[in-house]
């Protein structure tokens, strides 16, 4: 389990999240089974790629601020004990402290040049951007149809134009494209005139918008969560730090000094990691993004009613999938522009 992932469970120690209706499974429909059987595998290898790249970025993340709380009370800890003095008995130890403390200075440091130099966050929003297109890549081969010929290389540009949600020249969904454009236009010919396919497209699209509710809802509950539990700790902190200060002006215990001192860092580790995780963003972000989808949804499902999916409820039924994918592909680069700024340095 990454760091980031430890550190947010043991935050949430005795609070229960609320959990969300179970996503609706639906198959996909036939002719897209052996597209959706070619891209599952780059689909996979993507995603593992770039979940291991934001668990090293944000674990980084959580690492340098509390590393930096750290490097404090390791600081402190000689003086308000007592160590530093010559005739104390671990004044002998005082190097193996300094050298101790040294360390920890010195992991930051090189957290932060490694993470830089190798720019782990730019290749992860890279990376779960190509995983996300990946993922939808089905969905927007069947909105695009048979007939389409313009950018046999990037489905998502003759959908959406230049709306900027194409894929990168010479990436893995570009070869995807490429390379199942010709069995796609045999594969999907004449599909959205099949009261089959339309059927069995409406249930697929409502499963997938049910499983991005259910995903969003618990990113809000989650991220709520997180940001009301490290509030209140963070305060607690503050206080406990202002209570300890005003003590210390009549009671010179080594504890107080301690307190005073690393309470605070503590408190403001906290809080600069779940600001820098973008947390209140993304909890709005979430729940309106499972608001959204789920009147889609609700859309998708009262079309599917209708005694014939031919005429109107077809194109009801292509205008709503084409809305949800474009809300979907609009919700991950917003995500994306909003954690861009946030690089690794603490801010």
């Amino acid at each position: 389990m990454a760091l980031h992932d430890v550190l947010q469970r043991l935050l949430l120690i005795g609070h229960s999240l609320p959990q969300p209706p179970l996503p609706l499974r639906a198959e996909a429909p036939a002719r897209l089974a052996g597209l959706m059987a070619a891209v599952r595998p780059a689909q996979q290898a993507l995603n593992a790629e770039a979940t291991a790249l934001g668990h090293r970025y944000r674990s980084a993340f959580w690492g340098l601020y509390l590393l930096s709380a750290l490097a404090v009370l390791l600081a402190v800890l000689p003086v308000a004990l007592g160590w530093a003095a010559a005739e104390h008995p671990l004044h002998a130890y005082a190097l193996v402290w300094g050298l101790l403390e040294v360390g920890v200075i010195a992991s930051v440091a090189l957290l932060y040049r490694r993470g830089m130099r190798e720019d782990w966050q730019g290749r992860w929003l890279a990376a779960r951007a190509e995983a996300e297109l990946a993922w939808y890549l089905p969905l927007a081969a069947a909105l695009r149809g048979a007939e389409a010929q313009d950018h046999r290389d990037d489905w998502y540009a003759g959908l959406f134009g230049s709306a900027g949600k194409g894929t990168a020249p010479g990436s893995t969904l570009q070869r995807l494209c490429l390379a199942q454009s010709g069995g796609l236009a045999q594969a999907l010919a004449g599909a959205w005139q099949s009261e089959e396919f339309l059927r069995g497209f409406g249930h697929w699209a409502c499963a997938l918008l049910s499983g991005q509710v259910h995903y969003h809802r618990r990113t809000a509950a989650r991220y709520r969560a997180l940001l009301h539990r490290g509030h209140r700790l963070s305060a607690g902190l503050f206080v406990l730090t202002a209570l300890a200060a005003l003590l210390h002006l009549f009671w010179h215990a080594p504890w107080l000094l301690i307190a005073t001192t690393s309470f605070p860092a503590f408190g403001a580790a906290l809080h600069g990691a779940l600001v820098q995780a973008e947390a209140h963003r993304l909890a709005d972000a979430s729940q309106q993004m499972a608001q959204a989808l789920s009147a889609l949804q609700a859309r998708v499902e009262h079309t599917l009613q209708a005694p014939s999916l031919s005429g109107e409820p077809a194109r009801e039924l292509y205008e709503t999938a084409y809305e949800a994918l474009a809300r979907i592909l609009e919700e991950h680069q917003g995500w994306h522009m909003v954690v861009r700024p946030h690089h690794l340095p603490l801010a």
